[in-house]
């Protein structure tokens, strides 16, 4: 399963941030949104527990903890941000 970030914007406060995101597994046509805060994660896809966890620190290697840079944050999407997650941690 490949979590791919396609855009960023400001969240409600400086420490939270808002992602739109591609999950393959689920609809390659639907965006999902997800909600950031350092320590905690937001959304409307269908993870198991264990996947919504590495999900979480993968955003928090990525992107830290706020208050988030908008524009380095950015600069993180455009290079590219995307997650890819083996099988058995999708199941598990």
């Amino acid at each position: 399963m490949v979590i791919k970030i396609v855009d960023v914007k400001k969240g409600s406060t400086p420490y939270r941030i808002e992602f739109s995101v591609i999950n393959g597994e689920l609809d390659n046509n639907r965006t999902f949104k997800v909600e950031y805060t350092g320590t905690e994660i937001f959304h409307n896809m269908s993870l198991t527990e264990a996947l919504e966890k590495q999900f979480k620190e993968d955003l928090n290697k990525s992107f830290g903890f706020g208050p988030f840079d908008i524009d380095r944050a950015k600069s993180v999407v455009k290079a590219g941000a995307s997650f890819e997650y083996r099988k058995s941690a999708v199941l598990e």
